[in-house]
Parts: structure tokens; sequence; C-alpha cells
């Protein structure tokens, strides 16, 4: 045996006390790594949550916001109307358009069960709609109270 080898057997090249001491420096390399990653990955996390309510936040508010077009489709709407599409409004979601698209289906619906609207002229007044019978029909609408005049 050689002097100089702390190992009793001669022909392993690392005895058990050396591989227990370097697989306690390899574990506790791997054990920082991985606290690395994981702060890493948790500040990553944080910032893609925080981006991503700050987008929400700002579709909400973009949504609440009327175009030029939506502000002129509400001036011309009676003061009911008016105000009862600004309470939908405040609840967030849905545009001017949408939400006034909505009542006028609504509305059109009561005098033609099963029909969808395939167009829509607000200046005009006129809907196209298409009944269950796959048939067109016009309708006009009056264009201050969303009610059906035909």
């Amino acid at each position: 045996m050689l002097d100089a080898w702390p190992c009793q057997d001669s022909r392993r090249l690392i005895c058990d006390d050396a591989q227990t001491a370097i697989g306690r420096v390899v574990g506790t390399d791997r054990n920082r790594r991985t606290k690395l990653v994981a702060l890493r990955l948790n500040g990553y996390l944080r910032m893609a949550a925080g981006i991503g309510a700050a987008a929400l936040a700002a579709s909400t508010a973009f949504a609440q916001v009327a175009t030029s077009l939506e502000q002129a489709e509400l001036a011309g709407l009676n003061p009911q109307k008016r105000a009862e599409v600004e309470d939908r409004m405040k609840q967030g979601g849905q545009t001017v358009s949408e939400i006034l698209t909505t009542i006028l289906l609504n509305n059109i619906k009561l005098r033609h069960l099963g029909s969808e609207i395939v167009a829509l002229d607000f200046g005009r007044g006129i809907a196209v709609v298409r009944t269950p019978h796959h048939q067109m029909r016009t309708v006009n609408f009056d264009t201050t109270t969303l009610e059906i005049r035909s």
C-alpha cells in the first residue's frame, strides 16, 4: 500500500470519506444553484403577474372610454336610453356599440322570434334580420329609443 493514499484499499481511487465529503460539496453547490434558479423564477413570476395586472387594468380602462363614433351614437339617444347605456358601460366588458346592438337585438327578438341580425345601420335606423326560415327581412327602428317601428 501507498502511505500517501488515505484509503485502505489501494485499488480504489477515492475512499468512502472522500466520496462523502465530495458529495456534500456537490450537493451544497446544487442546493445553492436550485435556490438561485427558484429566486429568479419567483422574480419572473412576480414581474409577469405585475405586467398581466397592468394590461388587464389598461384594457378595462380602454374599454370604458367611448370612441368618437360611440359618443355620436350616445348623443343621438334620448336621455333615458343614454342613461341605460351609460349604466351598462360602468359594469365594463362591453363597448357602446355592443350594448346598443344587444338592446336592439332584444327588441327585434320580441317581434321576430328566433331571428338574428345580419346587418345594422344605426344612422338610417334599419336592421336586416334572418328569420328561422332563412328569409331576410328589413326592420326599421327608432334611432333615439331603439324601439322597433315595423
